[in-house]
């Protein structure tokens, strides 16, 4: 049965780990595949070639590589912040400048690099 699913055109190559549409993805969890809403991912860490999501429903892996994670993310609610985070934005629930980091509603601390802190900065709304 779960061969199926990665007979489909949106089923991921790497692995065949994950399987996605444009609201959830399907991650493969031993002999299940798991629906996981994108909405409900709070960040990614990414480590070579494999991706750890972090959501409300647990911590899963999946063996794909940051360059296919940001593909796969709708890009206006996921931006990475650090070479090895990407975060939903609107999980957000304080930035520290000065500290470079980012406390999400989970109460997860993620780093942010100078790299990419104009970028993060450019995607939320900011009132002076």
């Amino acid at each position: 049965m779960i061969g199926k699913y990665y007979e489909q055109p949106n089923a991921l190559e790497e692995e065949k780990s994950a399987v996605l549409n444009q609201k959830s993805i399907f991650i493969k969890k031993g002999n299940h595949l798991k629906k996981v809403y994108i909405q409900d991912i709070n960040y990614i860490e990414v480590d070579g070639n494999y991706s750890y999501i972090y959501c409300e429903q647990g911590k899963f892996t999946v063996q794909l590589p940051l360059k296919k994670m940001k593909t796969i993310l709708p890009s206006k609610t996921f931006i990475q912040t650090h070479r090895k985070y990407i975060i939903n934005i609107e999980k957000i629930e304080d930035i520290f400048l000065n500290d470079n980091l980012v406390l999400l509603k989970s109460q997860d601390k993620i780093t942010i690099s100078e790299r990419f802190k104009p970028s993060l900065l450019k995607n939320i709304n900011i009132l002076k």
